[in-house]
């Protein structure tokens, strides 16, 4: 397992997440996502409303960092719903997003009182969230160009 540190984003690397996000999602999603899906996702990270929720704490973020790099990153909305989990190329394999859920589940349980976490998966990583306690519990979804799982884990 990669020696990285797991911890809450600072404001000012907003940036850089996102830029590790977007890129990431081009070398593996956006491949197979149709052109809406791709847009859609764009506009979703680049959304000014986002960043405002990010900097107010709705949005909640934690980071995976090496040696100062932002190499993973994991993302809270509504309370307990998984947004965002993104591990940079040359990082994954290497238990990297499996910390992150597990810091996040950590903090769901322990601090803001939930008794379980949500997810709708992009198609092909259902595999990655089933080996990390989650189930499915739905049909595949799509909106905006985007196909997803609904899955769940208890905590």
């Amino acid at each position: 397992m990669c020696a990285v540190e797991i911890g809450w984003a600072a404001p000012d690397e907003w940036s850089d997440i996102m830029t590790m996000v977007w890129r990431t999602f081009l070398e593996h999603e956006g491949r197979v996502y149709s052109q809406q899906g791709v847009h859609s996702f764009f506009e979703f990270i680049t959304n000014d409303r986002l960043y405002q929720s990010f900097l107010t704490g709705y949005y909640q973020i934690i980071v995976a960092r090496l040696k100062g790099e932002i190499v993973g990153m994991c993302s809270l909305r509504n309370g307990n719903f998984l947004s965002l989990l993104f591990v940079k190329d040359g990082y994954q394999g290497q238990g990297i997003g499996t910390r992150l859920v597990e810091n996040m589940k950590r903090y769901l349980k322990t601090e803001a009182g939930q008794y379980n976490m949500l997810v709708k998966a992009a198609v092909g990583a259902e595999g990655f969230y089933l080996r990390n306690g989650f189930y499915i519990t739905g049909q595949l979804e799509e909106a905006g160009g985007v196909q997803v799982i609904p899955m769940e884990t208890l905590l």
